[in-house]
């Protein structure tokens, strides 16, 4: 293993009320991992805060780079990147794998002004296209996987079907897998309507269990011995093969018998 992802609602915000202990405590807990750790934001993160533009202020303060928390020579090899306009975005390449981290939410239509949800999209959409198109310009990509948080909804469906226009239909990118790891919905799930619909066989979308009622996965990937894949198989009916066996997910244990839900 060599780094770990946290997919966003690091605080319950009726527990914390966004304060910045709240931050503070969730970034300890977390630093105490041993592998540098990227975070992405979540609805609870900020948006469902009394003062959504303090609350982004604080997630960032606190998360923005959060690897940079491990020592250097660990994060700095993953070659990680992110957006100087909106650093929350990041992106890295590693073992033939495009890793590509998002901001994106499920907000209600009347929370929020539609000109901040458009840019938001706006801004997703763009981070994608362009770090497909630039990193399947540098290097022989074998993979995607975007990290980010909600689920697919029909107001966040734009995003998927813009990233499906650089995948789709395209000859030499079409056979590729792409893979959207995410929470939000709380429960594990592997949705295929999106890659049916589309007929983007290639494409899966996968809902991870919530932190504290199951293990964080684990995801694998096969090496490539002189030009070839040394495929993973499964080993128990908790691990998830993909792509022929190039990626492997792995749900441990699965959920818990019995969770603990913490309150941070």
């Amino acid at each position: 293993l060599t780094f770990s992802v946290h997919v966003g609602d690091i605080q319950k915000v009726q527990t914390t009320l966004c304060a910045e202990s709240g931050y503070e405590r969730a970034s300890s807990l977390l630093q105490q991992g041993p592998l540098p750790t990227l975070v992405v934001p979540g609805d609870n993160d900020y948006y469902d805060c009394p003062d959504r533009e303090e609350s982004f202020r604080l997630f960032m303060k606190h998360f923005g780079s959060f690897e940079q928390h491990w020592h250097k020579n660990d994060y700095e090899r993953l070659g990680i990147e992110r957006s100087e306009e909106n650093p929350e975005l990041f992106v890295f390449y590693k073992g033939g794998i495009l890793f590509i981290g998002i901001h994106l939410i499920n907000a209600p239509v009347d929370k929020e002004a539609i000109d901040s949800w458009d840019a938001r999209m706006k801004m997703n959409k763009e981070w994608v296209a362009r770090n497909v198109e630039l990193y399947f310009e540098k290097f022989e990509v074998r993979g995607v996987i975007i990290l980010g948080h909600a689920l697919r909804s029909p107001r966040t469906r734009p995003f998927f079907l813009s990233a499906a226009n650089y995948f789709v239909n395209i000859t030499h990118r079409e056979k590729l897998p792409v893979v959207y790891l995410h929470g939000d919905g709380h429960k594990w799930d592997v949705d295929t309507k999106l890659s049916h619909q589309l007929h983007w066989k290639n494409y899966y979308d996968i809902q991870v269990d919530q932190g504290g009622l199951a293990d964080p996965v684990i995801v694998d990937i096969a090496p490539q011995v002189k030009g070839k894949v040394k495929a993973l198989k499964a080993t128990n009916d908790m691990q998830l093969i993909l792509a022929k066996g190039l990626i492997r997910i792995d749900r441990q244990r699965g959920l818990y018998k019995d969770p603990k839900v913490f309150d941070t």
